[in-house]
């Protein structure tokens, strides 16, 4: 119980540091090459539109983990700390290439900005992923709290996508970290910062689910306390429109903790991501590190 509360603190606390820029830099010793790229041009500031790839050198082939960091579409940053310093080590370590991105932020812009910036980094990715080792077509999906919406809804709305440039066919799949957001982002409190009421359909995930669509298969994590009502609505509108789904609580983990500790040694929900990443379509069938299968 102790070294949970312990761990939530410490990911408090390296969350407010990364805040005011201190949660950057390398993360310890690790083996792999950064590199920072500009994805989008636009007149905001540059590092806004811009992603780190973390990857090994002298290697091709491999799996491309593209990671968007929550914040309530308000704050956060690809360099904090929660973003990668466990994150990168652990998949270049295991056989990934792993992508951390940027986009740009609310009240400054509003929907759709955040979805077509993140459009525009998946197919930036999509067309340089060798060039850190990567295969194109094999390309994940994985984001926490607004960034569990905003991968979900990428996944799900193909006009971005589209309007970038690909398709749906492009995801392998989705791992989504704990969000509350995939019917209505109006349940989150601050939404008019970010959404107007006219948008509320686009954004609704739920609502762009539909069979016939390509849309790649989905694994959920939720708290404890979390509402589970809506997980279970997302996976189950997945499920009757063919899509193989789901969802999976992460026992006595806080919002942060869910995030924070995927790539930390000895984590469970880590060994139930690495299934998904190798079988996605049998995402209904992992057994887990503790017994029984996800939800």
């Amino acid at each position: 119980m102790w070294q949970k509360l312990i761990s939530s603190l410490m990911s408090v606390i390296t969350f407010i540091l990364s805040l005011f820029g201190l949660g950057g830099g390398p993360g310890g010793n690790a083996d792999y090459t950064k590199a920072t790229a500009q994805y989008k041009q636009t007149s905001s500031n540059p590092d806004l539109t811009s992603l780190d790839a973390y990857y090994k050198e002298n290697t091709s082939g491999r799996p491309v983990v593209f990671f968007v960091h929550g914040g309530a579409y308000m704050i956060g940053d690809k360099s904090n700390a929660n973003c990668y310093q466990d994150k990168a080590p652990y998949f270049t370590e295991n056989g990934y290439v792993f992508i951390s991105v940027n986009y740009r932020l609310s009240p400054a812009v509003k929907h759709p900005a955040h979805i077509e910036d993140l459009a525009a980094a998946f197919m930036y990715v999509y067309n340089h992923a060798e060039e850190w080792g990567g295969d194109k077509d094999n390309i994940f999906i994985m984001g926490h709290s607004a960034g569990a919406q905003l991968v979900a809804l990428l996944a799900t709305n193909n006009s971005y996508i589209e309007a970038a440039g690909g398709s749906l066919d492009l995801i392998r799949g989705v791992v989504c970290l704990d969000t509350n957001l995939y019917n209505s982002v109006a349940d989150l409190e601050t939404y008019r910062s970010a959404f107007d009421d006219e948008d509320l359909d686009d954004a609704s995930c739920v609502k762009n689910v539909a069979a016939g669509k390509s849309i790649p298969p989905f694994l959920l994590f939720y708290r404890t306390n979390g509402d589970n009502d809506v997980q279970e609505l997302f996976v189950q509108t997945l499920r009757t429109a063919g899509v193989p789904a789901a969802k999976l609580e992460a026992k006595g983990d806080s919002h942060m903790d869910i995030n924070a500790e995927i790539g930390k040694n000895g984590d469970q929900k880590t060994e139930v991501i690495a299934a998904f990443l190798q079988n996605p379509a049998d995402v209904e069938n992992i057994v887990l590190p503790y017994g029984g299968k996800t939800e």
